[in-house]
């Protein structure tokens, strides 16, 4: 059978190279230390044949000589002999205990106390049941030799009992020493992966775990989330209240998300007031609602500490956000700093593109610019959670619109609030029930009305966010030149030249995505709807900027470049 393993190996927590190099070592010390107990044993049988002048001294020369071959032969093995010949060549021990003992006549007393060598050897290395095997073998053959003497003075079977009693307790006591240290280094071992404070696994055995899981989800092709939260203001907490204090909020946050977890979850804290959490099997989505129901509850339990402390929460998924463990963790971390920065106790899903453009407003120190920023990707976000077609069509018509932009001359600052416009011009259907917002046919008067309602939602968020130039840019997205637009009814000069081009982008980028009701036009099509839009819908000079950027070289020879589009 195969070696057994060493009392630390844990398969969960060890790595395959690590699990091996632990086997490896066992073995190592099992023929290691029965070859040392064979050479012991030779060496005193070649002794005894001078101090206790046995009446067959060739019995003991000759399990002397079986004892130095048995020597040889597992220093030469080493870790190559299997668990299945080391219980051979225990057995083969005894056999020649008893080869010696029957050899020795009244002097057989003497060469029992190898008897003990082979039960403190079997249970130290080997399976109870194969420990109590040896030992009955003992008992068994030792019980035949006596059966052999005719000593009245020393009843054989007195002897055998006392003999094989004391075999049990030793046995017994080497058993549960076993144990007890097994216990001894599973909690020491636990503790070196454990966080003192709070019960949660620490650094090191969050790295295992995660290797664990990391490597299962690659071999499986499932999902493997990743949450890591950072206490809002901890610091400070620790300045105004004392280290005292932040022990038991940690503490409490501990429990919280020791509690909110599944079991198949792995939660650690990972720094000071850093945590984190693995959640096998989970898609982005699943993840972002368990980091809900984390925050959430987090909040709660620390509404009546101090400070009220919160928590912000970044995600990320393996592999569409990391395929490699580092990477899934950076992603992770700058989904954490995102929600900082868009004003903690939120939850943000790692996005590259979302990623990169708050790094580069940070960069350039202009706090207005980052607190106008930090909203309109808070509201961005929302959307993507929410509705991840709407997300994708808002990062379009923030690209379309930022191109227009620039090809009717506006400022580079002027440029990127139209990005920042088209990246949010449909913020106001956060407010539109789902119903309605994912219906896959077509909408009846009433839920017709209950959408249209979604500009003016989303000018009263942006107007209360410092955006009030963009809120008047988004309620008028879906007004037209000719006044049949809504919500307002506004025609030509009414409307701002920004919000003409969010319908124009807007326009164009739905017409060329499938849509659940409906297939997506060819973009020639498109193109030609928005010039016989022209006049009614759209304006004509963002209709004629439009083109030169999402068509240059058929617009280059067009009707708008020839002027022939004029208003209905």
């Amino acid at each position: 059978m195969d070696p057994v393993p060493g009392p630390t190996a844990d398969p969960e927590s060890d790595s395959p190279e690590e699990q091996d190099a632990l086997d490896s070592a066992h073995a190592r010390l099992r023929a290691k230390s029965l070859a040392l107990m064979f050479a012991v044993g030779t060496l005193l049988l070649l002794l005894s044949l001078f101090t206790l002048s046995p009446e067959d001294p060739s019995r003991t020369t000759t399990a002397a000589a079986g004892g130095a071959v048995m020597t040889a032969l597992l220093f030469a093995g080493g870790r190559r002999i299997p668990g299945w010949a080391l219980q051979l060549f225990l057995a083969c021990g005894t056999v020649l205990i008893e080869w010696v003992i029957y050899g020795t006549g009244e002097n057989a007393s003497t060469y029992t106390v190898f008897y003990f060598w082979i039960a403190i050897y079997a249970f130290q290395f080997f399976t109870t049941l194969q420990a109590v095997g040896q030992v009955a073998f003992v008992f068994l053959s030792y019980g035949i030799i006596l059966g052999l003497f005719d000593d009245p003075t020393s009843p054989s079977g007195l002897r055998w009992a006392l003999t094989t009693t004391a075999l049990v307790v030793a046995g017994a006591m080497i058993g549960v020493l076993k144990d007890s240290n097994a216990k001894l280094v599973a909690e020491v071992t636990e503790a070196a992966r454990s966080d003192a404070l709070t019960g949660l696994l620490n650094r090191r055995g969050f790295d295992e775990r995660f290797a664990v899981e990391h490597a299962r989800a690659r071999r499986h092709g499932e999902r493997l989330s990743l949450l890591i939260g950072d206490l809002d203001r901890f610091k400070e907490l620790n300045d105004a209240w004392g280290h005292q204090e932040g022990d038991e909020v940690l503490r409490v946050v501990g429990e919280t998300i020791a509690r909110t977890a599944r079991e198949s979850d792995a939660a650690a804290r990972i720094g000071g007031e850093e945590f984190a959490i693995l959640l096998p099997d989970t898609d982005e989505q699943g993840a972002y609602l368990a980091a809900e129901r984390l925050r959430a509850a987090v909040q709660a339990a620390c509404a009546s500490l101090p400070n009220e402390l919160t928590i912000s929460v970044g995600v990320a998924t393996f592999p569409q956000h990391g395929r490699e463990g580092d990477s899934l963790m950076r992603a992770a971390d700058a989904a954490v700093y995102m929600a900082k920065q868009l004003g903690r106790d939120r939850t943000v899903l790692f996005d590259p593109e979302t990623a990169s453009a708050l790094a580069a407003i940070h960069r350039k120190k202009r706090p207005d610019h980052e607190r106008q920023l930090a909203t309109a990707l808070r509201l961005a976000e929302a959307l993507d959670i929410r509705d991840a077609g709407t997300a994708a069509h808002s990062q379009t018509v923030a690209r379309y619109a930022e191109g227009t932009a620039r090809a009717l001359g506006f400022s580079p600052d002027r440029c990127e609030r139209m990005r920042w416009a088209g990246i949010v011009h449909d913020v106001g259907k956060i407010g539109v029930d789902d119903a309605i917002l994912l219906k896959p046919g077509a909408l009846t008067s009433e839920e017709e009305a209950e959408m249209r309602k979604h500009p003016e939602i989303g000018a009263r968020i942006l107007a209360g966010s410092e955006l009030s130039d963009i809120s008047s840019w988004v309620v008028a997205h879906h007004e037209r030149p000719d006044g049949q637009g809504y919500p307002l009814g506004l025609s030509r000069e009414q409307i701002p030249l920004e919000a003409q081009i969010l319908a124009v982008a807007d326009a164009y980028e739905a017409m060329t995505n499938e849509r659940p009701y409906r297939p997506a036009m060819s973009v020639v099509a498109a193109q030609n709807e928005l010039i016989r839009g022209v006049g009614r819908q759209f304006e004509s000079s963002v209709v004629h900027a439009f083109l030169s950027v999402v068509a240059p070289d058929e617009w280059s020879q067009g009707p708008v470049a020839r002027g022939e589009v004029v208003a209905a």
